[in-house]
């Protein structure tokens, strides 16, 4: 690989429009299973830039899921119920059915 590459991009990429695709022009960097590719287009490069983005959906998502659930108990509870006792349901990582069972006991005691 030390050797300079004088290969094209073998990447097939697709034209704005979506109907036709073309080899990439840009020059080739690296060579993977016999096949050369630029830096865009580099399998390796590829995948790692994926799971970053993949690790930050799953973040993205998991917020979203906790905001979900937060906004759901809020609304059963929060009539009646003191701002301490909801906080105090919502901490912790468990799961929601155990905190709505919780939060139904606490509601039987008022």
């Amino acid at each position: 690989m030390g050797e300079a590459m004088t290969n094209q991009c073998q990447a097939r990429v697709w034209t704005s429009g979506g109907f036709h695709s073309h080899q990439c022009q840009k020059p080739a960097k690296v060579k993977r299973d016999d096949m050369f590719y630029c830096r865009i287009h580099d399998p390796i490069e590829k995948a790692k830039k994926q799971k970053v983005r993949d690790q930050k959906w799953d973040a993205e998502w998991k917020a979203k899921q906790a905001s979900w659930e937060r906004s759901a108990i809020e609304q059963v509870f929060c009539h009646g119920t003191s701002t301490e006792d909801i906080q105090r349901l919502i901490d912790g990582n468990r799961p929601l059915r155990t905190i709505l069972s919780e939060g139904f006991t606490l509601q039987r005691r008022k």
